[in-house]
């Protein structure tokens, strides 16, 4: 904390309760690097999120604005990395098949879901710091 007296930045730690921070729109978005090249983030995630919700590889693409080719490929890095498939082909009927997550797919995203909430609570107090820093409050920036 170059610049900073230690001794004011504890007492203003110990001024913030941890309720305090929780009305600080606050967001950690992280990014786990597993082994080289096999990167999970909040893309790939929310990929596995829309293909659960719309049973589709293409209606999950088309939701959040990307291609279908570029759909596939990050999907076909998390199948090479895990070594086995996070989402499979659901048999096609009158309207044609789909995709379901596998119990990997699944568990990548609770997974991911759950660092994240973690990383935002280990640093719900620093980040109450830096919002004051920069003149939020917990009802949101000042005008």
């Amino acid at each position: 904390m170059i610049g900073i007296d230690r001794a004011a930045m504890n007492e203003i730690r110990a001024e913030i309760k941890l309720s305090d921070a929780d009305r600080y729109p606050r967001l950690i978005r992280p990014r786990i690097e597993l082994l080289p090249g096999l990167v999970i983030g909040p893309g790939k995630v929310e990929l596995l999120q829309a293909i659960a919700r719309r049973g589709s590889i293409a209606a999950a693409a088309r939701e959040l604005g990307m291609g279908y080719k570029r759909a596939w490929s990050l999907l076909e890095v998390l199948n090479k990395g895990f070594g086995e498939p996070v989402v499979r082909a659901k048999p096609g009927g009158l309207r044609g098949g789909g995709a379901v997550l596998t119990t990997l797919g699944s568990s990548i995203v609770e997974r991911f879901l759950r660092i994240e909430a973690a990383c935002g609570e280990a640093a719900a107090m620093e980040l109450s710091l830096l919002g004051i820093s920069c003149g939020a409050s917990p009802s949101g920036p000042q005008a």
